[in-house]
Parts: structure tokens; C-alpha cells; sequence
């Protein structure tokens, strides 16, 4: 986090995480290091990356620095690093920031430079504004679809069932405790979401999502119960 401050220089930085029981630990342990090179953090608490991403992009933020081990199992947790365009830092802007942590060159402040925390907690109001600008959502509310929704207590358990009731959908939710115990492997996987594909077919509903722990994946299940593959969920938007 003194690497990070120190490669986007001062001012705001979104930080967020997803539910994993290191979560607050680690967060505050970024704060540490953000404030100490006169960063301002700004709390987002609990988000789907997609969002910390949009946000820092929406917003005056230097950057942001997600706290989540996305698909991996809960005994891990790690860094997402975010430039201010909202987009992961490419190899080269990494590399740089890799080479200011080892030589270990942070831009230290005297304590009489240390900003407050902000807190933000709404964190993805942007991200839905976005949403729901771009699509079709009288389409959608039209149709009525009945979702069965599997976040593997992730952050998307706080997020996802809202904006499917925004968008008129009912939501059938499994998984969705945001208490960061994941009952199943985070990775949306066809052979980890099999209570995902019953509850399916068991609920009569039109579609399945699951997504992994920092909500930045999406696996598709169909009205049968069959899982699609993510592989076709891009191309599914496209369509």
C-alpha cells in the first residue's frame, strides 16, 4: 500500500474488499500504508470489484486497491491495484510499482500530513447508474424473470439480488450471506455450483448466476439447470 501511495502520488484512493474474514485486517493494514505516504483513503467497505473499478473511474480518486483473493479458496486474500482510469495497472505500471516496493523508496510524510479516512457506503451507485442507463430495463421488467442467485457469501450477496429487483427480476437467493465462509469452492466452476443447477430446475426459474467471492466472475446456469460455461457469457452480452 506505501508502494501504491508512493506510485500514484497523494490523494484519494478507494479501497475496498470482499467478505473473506481477513478482510478487515488486511483493509486496515492498507490504510496504514496509504496514509503514511499522505494518501487519503476512501472506505468502501464491503464491494464488487466491477464497482470499485467504475467508481474510481467516476470519481476524482488517484486510484483504488481492492482487498480480495477473488476465486480463491478463503484461507487466502491479497491486493488488486487500480489506476485512475478504472482499469488494473498493465505489466509495465506493475513492474514499476513491484520495483518501488523491493527497493523499498516510499514517499513518507510527517505525521502532521496524514489525512483522515473517508467513507463512502454507497459503492456501487455509479456502477448502476451506469447499468441501468445503458440497457433496456422496461424490456427486462417486462419479462419478469424469475433468478436464482448464488454469490458463495461473497460481496455480490449485498449487491446482485438489488439490482435484479431493480430490474423487476424475482430472486431466488442461496449462498448469500455476506460472512465470508464460503460453502463452496469461490470459482464459479460448473462442477462447484451443482446446488446452483438443481435449485433451477427445483424453482422453475428462466436463468442461474453464480459468482466468485469479489463478484468479478459470472457463471451462467439455463432454464434446465445446465451450466453454460463463462466462456460463453461474453458472447451471450454481445448477443
Amino acid at each position: 500500500a506505501e508502494a501504491f501511495g508512493t506510485f500514484a502520488g497523494p490523494g484519494s484512493v478507494v479501497v475496498g474488499r470482499d467478505t473473506r474474514v481477513s478482510g478487515e485486517m488486511v483493509k486496515n493494514a492498507v490504510f496504514a500504508g496509504l496514509l503514511a505516504v499522505g494518501c487519503k483513503p476512501i472506505d468502501v467497505g464491503v464491494s464488487p470489484v466491477p464497482s470499485i473499478l467504475i467508481k474510481t473511474n467516476r470519481t476524482d480518486a488517484i486510484g483504488a486497491i481492492a482487498v480480495t483473493a477473488s476465486h480463491n479458496p478463503v484461507q487466502w486474500n491479497a491486493l488488486k491495484f487500480v489506476g485512475s482510469n478504472g482499469l488494473f495497472l498493465n505489466r509495465y505500471e506493475a513492474q514499476e510499482l513491484l520495483d518501488i516496493y523491493h527497493q523499498s523508496e516510499f514517499s513518507l510524510v510527517e505525521a502532521d500530513a496524514y489525512k483522515s479516512i473517508g467513507r463512502d457506503d454507497d459503492p456501487a451507485r455509479e456502477h448502476f447508474a451506469a447499468l441501468l442507463e445503458y440497457l433496456d430495463v422496461e424490456a427486462i421488467r417486462k419479462r419478469s424473470f424469475k433468478v436464482v442467485f448464488d454469490s458463495c457469501n461473497g460481496a455480490g450477496s449485498l449487491f446482485t439480488p438489488r439490482f435484479l429487483e431493480m430490474l423487476g427480476c424475482g430472486v431466488v437467493g442461496i449462498n448469500n450471506i455476506p460472512d465470508g465462509l464460503f460453502p463452496r469452492d469461490p470459482e464459479p466452476k460448473a462442477e462447484n455450483i451443482s446446488n446452483l443447477c438443481e435449485a433451477v430446475k427445483t424453482e422453475k426459474a428462466d436463468v442461474g448466476f453464480a459468482q466468485d467471492a469479489d463478484a468479478d466472475r459470472l457463471a451462467i446456469v439455463d432454464e434446465e439447470g445446465r451450466p453454460i460455461g463463462e466462456e460463453l457469457t461474453v458472447a451471450l452480452a454481445v448477443k
